[in-house]
């Protein structure tokens, strides 16, 4: 006589082959929803193949993970990216860590207005600053500004205000006492 086969045996004995098909299921839908055709057919002959073997191992479960990996450019160009700069710097660290000891050494990747902000406040050697609103309306650039003006700090009391070019000009209670490109710096009392 046969035993009954149930539910709860067929998962108690198959949960590692269902475990890495339902895997390969939810990978292949995101491969459809993100419109990648081609992984999602692998993932699909891989999906025939590990119902007609029907024996769970690390390889199969594996071998999606390594099709994403292969077949996305993303992961490729950084592990490109990551072994060039890993090489610039084993041939010639000395040239990476001086940029370290470097007085403003880094700030060309701040925006231009913290650049010219830094400017005047290294020209009018100022102890605090304030921003109007049209610089505080990109918290982006608001924040560049606070990080490369260090020390000098932002303070809601100080008389000097950098502004855009033209927004100091309109009021009466401020003095125009620097400018560069795009921004002026006021005395506002």
């Amino acid at each position: 006589m046969k035993p009954k086969l149930s539910l709860s045996i067929f998962l108690k004995t198959n949960w590692q082959w269902l475990t890495a098909t339902l895997f390969v299921i939810v990978l292949a839908a995101i491969n459809i929803y993100t419109g990648h055709p081609l992984t999602m057919i692998l993932m699909g002959i891989f999906c025939v193949t590990v119902v007609v073997i029907r024996k769970p191992n690390l390889v199969l479960l594996l071998a999606p993970l390594l099709l994403l990996l292969v077949f996305r450019s993303q992961s490729l160009n950084t592990l490109g990216s990551f072994r060039e700069q890993f090489t610039a710097l084993m041939d010639n660290p000395a040239d990476r860590i001086a940029n370290i000891f470097t007085p403003k050494s880094g700030t060309e990747v701040l925006p231009n207005e913290a650049l010219q902000i830094q400017e005047l406040i290294d020209q009018h050697k100022l102890g605090d600053y304030w921003l109007t609103d049209g610089l505080q309306e990109d918290n982006e650039i608001k924040e560049k500004i606070i990080e490369s003006s260090w020390p000098v700090l932002i303070d809601s009391n100080s008389p000097y205000v950098f502004g855009y070019s033209g927004e100091l000009t309109g009021r009466f209670d401020c003095k125009i006492i620097g400018t560069q490109q795009d921004i002026e710096l006021g005395y506002c009392e």
